[in-house]
């Protein structure tokens, strides 16, 4: 019993499980699979984004992200980057298009007050979640997967 985060990795390994965390590819990744695309030229906005009226709703804002940086905050609604409108996760997904460490200009509303600040792109959070089958796990480990699982032996399967 403790408030500490549980290592996933000691536990699965037992198991022959490898949880993995990869940079999410775009507004609707939800994980449960490798990347699909390894690139690290993508940007990373920090913050996640709904449709709002007239723009995109920063619905969080994550600490230490490029628009915590920038000075955005939960509840903002950003409604132009660099002169150009946007909406909804339109937003997350045009900065996930440009490179890490471009600087892009972001129009908002806070409440009725006109924002005007300078977002500098972050680079990839590994964020997004998936697990791999250890490919050369020990019969024993294999073993103890498939009971977790509740899968027979191959044995009694195939009597």
């Amino acid at each position: 019993r403790s408030t500490e985060d549980i290592s996933f990795d000691d536990l699965l390994e037992q198991v022959g499980v490898r949880f993995c965390l990869r940079p999410q590819e775009n507004s609707t990744d939800k994980g449960g699979k490798p990347a699909k695309d390894k690139s690290e030229d993508r940007g990373c906005l920090g913050a996640r984004a709904l449709s709002g009226n007239g723009g995109a709703k920063l619905a969080n804002v994550y600490n230490g992200g490029a628009a915590e940086a920038a000075g955005l905050a939960a509840g903002d609604i950003v409604f132009a980057l660099n002169g150009l409108r946007v909406s909804g996760t339109d937003l997350e997904d045009r900065v996930a298009k440009t490179a890490p460490g471009t600087e892009l200009s972001v129009h908002a509303f806070r409440r009725d007050e006109l924002i005007e600040t300078t977002l500098k792109v972050g680079a990839p959070v590994p964020d997004t979640a998936y697990f791999e089958l250890v490919e050369d796990a020990s019969d024993e480990v294999v073993a103890r997967r498939n009971a977790w699982l509740g899968l027979k032996p191959k044995s009694e399967a195939t009597a």
